[in-house]
């Protein structure tokens, strides 16, 4: 050790790492996933220490556990830049071991994926993984395609790291998104947390695409076969993003998460009148507004079918409505929307 490198050693302090748990993930940065067990032999340590130590660098978010059991670490220049942001005190410091951690994480990767501009990854545990890296390498942007079926886990876990960050992330809905159970209330939190969302009747593919340079798609769209496509071709990126904002301009703003499109929201000139909307009222507006099948909105209020027509009929009444946009009309009139 010289001393020139003693410095290096110990700012991983400030994100609560000791010695151990550098070499830890020094070691995980070399290569593409690895358990506990082989991090173990490769450092000489015990089994119980490297899990200690894998521990604290997740909740340093440094590392993640993927599908297969295994450990991938977070791209430092994502992770730790976030961590240097949020010390004020040392930050040119921890700004400092990031270039010397990329380069330990890019050099693997050249002579594999990196060396291959696309590739075909296989099974729900290797997409899971893929998913896992793209995401949470993520720094600016996040474009998303959601569709079933879903073989990913951890996905909002990994989408509110990245919200966390500051990262711009974008989603198109198709209906059948909100087919299963509880999809719809998961959404909506990810909405409250930053998310932009757009529905739309079906969506072509599922995407993630990240900061429009590397982006997963799906080959597969049914079970049981399980095919991605993961890809850093700038033609083949351009495309996808090109593809995505055409839907995007065309789509609905999902549950009034944002600027309205091409059906009237929240108007700035709309003239307020009568009484205020009651929760439940606005609430059944505001799902109504997204035009979501009768039974994924009476699923999330609730309530039989027959109950939200009921509901939707006294709204309709108030309002003085005859239909969904006809009361979407008077209820943005209102400001009750």
């Amino acid at each position: 050790m010289t001393a020139g490198s003693e410095p290096r050693l110990d700012v991983l302090q400030l994100a609560g790492i000791d010695e151990t748990g550098e070499s830890v993930y020094r070691q995980l940065l070399s290569v593409d996933v690895a358990h506990p067990s082989s991090l173990a032999l490769a450092l000489g340590l015990s089994d119980d220490v490297v899990a200690e130590r894998l521990a604290n660098l997740s909740d340093a978010g440094l590392t993640v556990q993927v599908a297969s059991g295994g450990f991938i670490a977070v791209d430092p220049r994502a992770s730790l830049r976030s961590i240097a942001d949020s010390h004020a005190q040392r930050v040119d410091a921890l700004r400092s071991v990031i270039p010397e951690l990329a380069e330990a994480f890019d050099l693997n990767r050249r002579g594999a994926a990196e060396s291959t501009r696309t590739l075909v990854v296989t099974g729900a545990d290797a997409i899971g993984d893929w998913y896992g890296r793209v995401s949470l390498g993520v720094e600016r942007e996040m474009l998303a395609f959601d569709k079933p079926p879903y073989v990913v886990g951890v996905q909002d876990r990994l989408q509110g790291l990245a919200l966390a960050r500051g990262v711009d992330w974008r989603s198109l809905y198709g209906r059948e998104s909100f087919d299963r159970p509880g999809r719809l209330g998961e959404v909506l939190q990810d909405i409250a947390g930053g998310e932009r969302a757009r529905l739309t009747e079906s969506v072509p593919l599922k995407l993630a695409l990240a900061d429009r340079e590397r982006a997963i798609l799906s080959l597969s769209l049914g079970e049981p076969t399980h095919e991605a496509l993961v890809t850093r071709s700038p033609q083949l990126i351009d495309a996808l993003v090109a593809l995505f904002e055409l839907y995007w301009d065309t789509a609905e703003p999902l549950v009034g998460g944002e600027s309205a499109g091409p059906r009237i929201r929240t108007p700035s000139t709309g003239r307020r009148t009568g009484r205020p909307p009651t929760p439940d009222e606005r609430m059944l507006l505001t799902l109504l507004s997204a035009d979501l099948k009768d039974e994924v909105i009476a699923r999330e209020l609730g309530v039989s079918t027959r109950t939200l027509r009921r509901r939707m009929q006294d709204v309709f009444t108030e309002l003085g409505a005859m239909s969904r946009f006809h009361a979407g009309v008077e209820a943005a009139r209102r400001g009750w929307i």
